[in-house]
């Protein structure tokens, strides 16, 4: 018990005339939980890394399928600035 952590719980023992005649007590290694919880947290910040990634690819994608045709658009509106009105 002294080299490890424990959660623990007291709770009385009451009498027929509600008088504490004891204690009960629980404990349970907390190592497990803590365990638990890092796993849990790992996993966690695992797939929002992931989902991060995959929505700023579809950003990505989308960003240029509204882009390109107004890069375009411009590169028209340049031309016919310095005077060539053929198309292409």
């Amino acid at each position: 018990m002294v080299n490890h952590w424990y959660i623990a719980a007291y709770e009385p023992i009451r009498g027929i005339k509600d008088k504490i005649i004891g204690m009960l007590y629980v404990d349970m290694l907390e190592k497990p939980y803590i365990d638990l919880r890092n796993n849990v947290m790992l996993t966690f910040t695992g797939m929002a890394g992931l989902c991060t990634v995959i929505l700023l690819l579809i950003l990505s994608a989308i960003t240029s399928i509204i882009i390109n045709p107004l890069q375009r658009m411009v590169q028209a509106t340049q031309r016919i600035a310095q005077g060539n009105l053929t198309i292409g």
